[in-house]
């Protein structure tokens, strides 16, 4: 099966694309080339997983209200796919376990400073596609 997105061609072609420098903007460069968090000062850093704990506090430590704080409805404001639970990943599993072994490795080195630097376990991720690909490609 192949796997295609709309202006880049395969998923495949998109990844290599992504690895060859081609789609060089914030949303698939590695953090670190456009953000420096170890030379940089900031004040927070929250992480998207998780937003509903980390969002209020850091509004409460900006000053913000219980008022302010009980009228956002963090539910509402949370980009997810409503068709599916949180911890459904079969769209994710089922497009990088096409992949050859070598280009799941390229994306492990390319994004592994910051796996790292966010405390993301990506060897394992690596692994549980592979095990996916095993037990539904096979």
């Amino acid at each position: 099966a192949v796997v295609s997105t709309q202006s880049t061609g395969t998923f495949e072609e998109f990844i290599r694309a992504i690895l060859m420098g081609a789609m060089d903007n914030e949303h698939w460069k590695q953090v670190g080339r456009y953000c420096a968090p170890c030379s940089e000062y900031y004040d927070y850093i929250l992480k998207v997983e998780n937003y509903q704990c980390e969002f209020p506090q850091f509004l409460k430590t900006l000053g913000s209200t219980e008022s302010l704080l009980n009228r956002i409805n963090l539910e509402k404001r949370i980009n997810v796919n409503k068709g599916r639970s949180a911890t459904d990943r079969t769209d994710f599993y089922e497009y990088y376990a096409l992949l050859p072994d070598n280009l799941l490795d390229a994306i492990y080195q390319w994004y592994k400073a910051d796996c790292d630097l966010f405390d993301y376990n990506c060897e394992k991720t690596i692994c549980e596609i592979r095990e996916w690909r095993r037990a539904h490609l096979s």
